[in-house]
């Protein structure tokens, strides 16, 4: 019993969230979680848009959200960004969640459901139906804060 225990959980009770790197404003790498249960659009760490140097707005009214980790937050901020993950690009309004910076930025059911996204978590990827792309989960590697640039030499070669 304890022996199908142990096999049942090295494979299934325990899971990497399924990431991705995200380009923003054509500047900075965000690590990016997409997450079926965040019932918001998209959530941006308060340490990560003070780090990129995001324009906030604050908002008209606070919204309270719980974090991943269960904590309940108000929200008060909100920054526009153009987002692109591997070539799927588009502008979208994020709230700024403070006290969670495990991540960089969460895509949450909505945007899920705005981009018809399928999660395939055996295969380690997702697939964004509304651009025919394809994205290979980055297994909690987190990116370089630059984009690394490529120059004319480099394509030459």
């Amino acid at each position: 019993m304890v022996e199908d225990f142990n096999n049942f959980h090295r494979k299934w009770l325990d899971s990497n969230p399924i990431t991705v790197h995200t380009i923003m404003n054509n500047f900075v790498n965000a690590y990016t979680i997409v997450d079926s249960g965040c019932l918001i659009y998209g959530l941006i760490s308060k340490k990560f848009a003070k780090k990129a140097s995001l324009a906030r707005i604050p908002l008209p009214h606070s919204k309270l959200v719980i974090s991943i980790k269960g904590s309940s937050a108000s929200v008060i901020e909100a920054v526009k960004v153009k987002i692109d993950i591997d070539g799927h690009v588009e502008k979208a309004w994020f709230y700024i969640l403070g006290g969670d910076d495990e991540f960089d930025l969460i895509l949450g059911r909505p945007w899920i459901n705005k981009y018809n996204v399928r999660l395939a978590p055996i295969k380690k990827s997702l697939y964004i139906s509304s651009s025919g792309i394809q994205v290979r989960s980055k297994e909690n590697k987190k990116p370089y804060l630059r984009p690394k640039s490529i120059g004319a030499l480099a394509m030459s070669a």
